[in-house]
């Protein structure tokens, strides 16, 4: 019985590390999206307030 509930842990375990990994690669590929989407419209707002001038 304690054997199974140990392996029981175990794979929760390496299921829990398994989610926190997956969840931090999509947290930091959103990431890169967002700050290339950003750095796009600041050029771009860049572009259009020197036209202003």
């Amino acid at each position: 019985m304690a054997t199974d509930i140990k392996k029981l842990f175990e794979a929760l375990t390496q299921h829990q590390a398994y989610l926190y990994r997956a969840s931090s690669k999509t947290v930091n590929e959103l990431l890169a999206l967002f700050n290339d989407d950003t750095s796009k419209m600041l050029s771009k707002l860049r572009d259009l307030l020197d036209e202003l001038n």
